[in-house]
């Protein structure tokens, strides 16, 4: 069994692993497809704080290779539910076996929706994008095209209009989805040209993509584009269905969390962009990988915590305590009286190994033998040879037949 079992392997689940392993918790990390996530299609990555520029491959790599040094286990496999057993572990089904662990983070990231056009794939990375402000500055000065009528979509054309030379915003039909105060921000910006009715149709070019087709609705005109890049912004796809009966999820699939990354089982979390947020960055991925691993040690931290917590009790209520109760029972043991017990609590202190608060021989006596005051206390202070030992006896006999 594992401490941490992480679902997901994009910048989340991988931060998420890091963390953990550093805080001494063993972890296995499912993936299903591709380490790193979608960060991987993108060319070049500059939105994260790092000595330079690298393509979204190679940050995966070095993060695996992180996770891998860790010491953290791998597996390459698909998960298809979680069941929570009643000792508040968990079993996590994936196609090809199962898993236990004590907590689980979910960070199973999301697919963007593609357009379903012949070459998409082909073009993903060398044309096509999902993420205006990640990739927008490579476009620079050159021509661009945005499909979509949501927020996303006309946000990206407004984002992108101050940086490319043209902006097509291709939208299937003639009225945007977006709101009105984000479509207010489109009608000042005049290198973007709407082309309504209209869908993707075919995507052209050498190596890179120079030309984008689309296809009125109304008349069947198709019209190549001439552009450099096409972002795709018409939705996202979580794959939250499997965990549906464990935790929460909004109307969209997503999983109902705050920055805490805390869902209503309090031994699950979740990160990265398959929970709800409003910013879906590479940044903010790796943010909630750290939150989550921290959230789901410290709910470790106090399961262990509690688990030791019924073995520490007795010696918190303390043996002299419990001693003092006893002897308030018998007039020739209570210190009020001046009788055996003070004697002997007096004997005690000057013995370090008698002596209760320094895990000395006193408690071991009391297991021994029963609990019994004077039984503990004669073989504690005489105990230690033959003769001490008879003398202990006999002092119980007198206690107790006076």
């Amino acid at each position: 069994m594992h401490d941490i079992i992480i679902i997901g392997a994009g910048p989340a689940g991988l931060t998420a692993a890091i963390y953990a392993r550093r805080a001494g918790r063993s972890v296995l990390l499912i993936e299903k497809e591709t380490f790193g996530g979608q960060i991987v299609l993108s060319p070049h990555v500059e939105n994260y704080p790092f000595a330079r520029p690298m393509s979204g491959t190679e940050l995966s790599d070095i993060l695996v290779e992180q996770v891998m040094n860790l010491g953290a286990d791998v597996e390459v496999d698909k998960v298809i539910g979680i069941t929570e057993n009643r000792d508040k572990t968990f079993t996590v089904k994936t196609e090809y076996g199962e898993h236990a662990a004590r907590a689980v983070i979910i960070a199973t990231g999301l697919k963007h929706r593609r357009m379903g056009i012949e070459n998409e794939e082909k073009f993903i990375g060398r044309g096509i994008s999902f993420c205006a402000v990640c990739d927008g500055a490579f476009f620079k000065g050159k021509d661009v095209a945005v499909v979509g009528g949501g927020n996303t979509a006309v946000q990206d054309a407004i984002y992108l209009s101050k940086l490319a030379s043209k902006v097509y915003l291709v939208h299937r039909r003639d009225e945007f989805r977006a709101e009105k105060h984000v479509l207010a921000g489109l009608s000042a910006c005049e290198n973007v040209e709407l082309v309504l009715n209209s869908v993707p149709k075919a995507l052209g070019g050498e190596g890179s993509l120079s030309s984008f087709t689309v296809e009125n609705k109304l008349t069947g005109e198709a019209r190549e584009l001439a552009v450099s890049g096409v972002f795709v912004a018409i939705g996202q796809e979580p794959s939250n269905a499997a965990f549906s009966e464990l935790i929460e999820l909004d109307e969209s699939g997503f999983i109902a969390a705050d920055e805490s990354c805390r869902t209503k089982n309090p031994a699950v979390f979740v990160a990265g962009d398959c929970r709800t947020k409003a910013v879906r960055q590479l940044v903010t991925a790796g943010a909630d990988g750290g939150v989550a691993a921290i959230a789901a040690c410290e709910y470790l931290d106090r399961e262990d915590a509690m688990a030791v917590e019924p073995l520490a009790a007795p010696r918190r209520r303390g043996i002299w305590r419990k001693m003092l109760r006893l002897a308030s029972h018998f007039p020739l043991l209570d210190t009020r009286r001046g009788g055996f017990w003070r004697k002997m609590l007096r004997l005690a202190s000057h013995f370090p190994l008698l002596d209760t608060r320094r895990g000395g021989f006193l408690p071991l006596a009391v297991g021994a033998f029963g609990g019994d005051a004077a039984t503990c206390f004669a073989f504690s202070a005489f105990g230690h040879s033959p003769s001490g030992m008879m003398l202990a006896l006999r002092q119980m006999m007198c206690a107790f037949s006076a």
